[in-house]
């Protein structure tokens, strides 16, 4: 291998590699995770590649992008934190899953239209997906997870 960017390797060739032990990739590949995680993290990776290289977004790339993946881990402990000590009846948590940007936007629309009131409000509002939105409950932080 000739040099290395992030979860990237090159060889002297040129050939692109992901690097299969940055950021848990490795469990991923062995077996140990889902399908959807992984095309997540290789999308991940081919998007901040493109970053990196594209003159009108590479000003967004920072040394944290190549570091963050092997802090995964961390920032789940950090926000799983934040949410139970944040979380309350009176102003409650909604996680949204926004891998799909659009299913995401359209569900949190039906989420607020059933928590807000206003004159003539129709009764027969469609239900958000509950996959998609949902209200954070402590304890059951795996379902942030897919």
């Amino acid at each position: 291998l000739e040099r290395g960017e992030g979860a990237l390797l090159y060889d002297a060739d040129g050939r692109e590699y992901l690097d299969a032990l940055s950021g848990g990739v490795f469990a991923v590949l062995a077996g140990y995770g889902r399908e959807e995680i992984a095309r997540a993290m290789y999308e991940q990776a081919r998007r901040l590649k493109a970053r990196a290289s594209d003159p009108l977004t590479q000003w967004k790339s920072s040394p944290v992008d190549a570091a963050a993946p092997g802090h995964w881990d961390d920032y789940s402990r950090a926000r799983d934190e934040m949410l139970r000590g944040t979380h309350d009846r009176a102003a409650p948590w909604v996680i949204v899953r926004a891998d799909d940007k659009k299913v995401a936007r359209l569900n949190v629309i039906r989420d607020l239209a059933r928590r807000i009131e206003w004159p003539d409000k129709a009764k027969n509002l469609p239900e958000p997906d509950e996959r998609v939105v949902f209200e954070y409950r402590p304890g059951r932080a795996n379902r942030l997870a897919k």
